[in-house]
């Protein structure tokens, strides 16, 4: 899979160049070397669809997930805080197995990332054959907890269909 080592090289080192913010020859080096040691190594992990990562509108909605994925980390943050200072707000914790519509192997495992940071859930297994996720919901409102997991779920599915597929 070369495509999928030269897109990894361009992208790392474009990280590593915004990063370290120096044109000096001994940081292009430095950076050129350790891109091109982890995309030889890592280059066939990374992706099974390497151009996909040439669209513009990727990046763009990547932008948009990361900023959807803050700011139920806050909500989620502040909600979790507030149950730890007020006892008599209920915590229901239940287990759900929830079918996803992602194909790709990489996006499912963001979408598992996902949910564990975000949402008072945490994935605690990912079947990438049967698209399946077995996800611990710790507060859910009602009697049904997929039908609370379901519209999370789908709503960040929906951002990374965008992104991966």
């Amino acid at each position: 899979m070369r495509n999928g080592k030269i897109v990894l090289f361009v992208l790392l080192f474009a990280a590593w160049t915004l990063l370290s913010w120096s044109v000096d020859l001994e940081h292009i080096i430095a950076g050129v070397v350790i891109s091109a040691l982890i995309a030889l190594l890592f280059g066939d992990l990374f992706t099974s669809h390497a151009r996909r990562f040439l669209s513009p509108k990727r990046y763009l909605w990547f932008a948009a997930f990361v900023f959807v994925c803050l700011w139920d980390m806050i909500k989620a943050n502040l909600d979790m805080a507030f149950r730890l200072l007020a006892p008599s707000l209920p915590v229901r914790p239940a287990q759900v197995e929830v079918k996803t519509t992602l194909t790709d192997e990489t996006a499912q495992v963001f979408l598992a990332n996902t949910l564990t940071l975000v949402q008072w859930m945490m994935t605690v297994d990912l079947d990438t054959g049967k698209r399946t996720l077995l996800v611990q919901c710790s507060n859910y409102n009602g009697d049904d907890a997929a039908a609370f997991v379901r519209p999370v779920v789908m709503r960040y599915e929906r951002l990374l269909e965008r992104v991966f597929e």
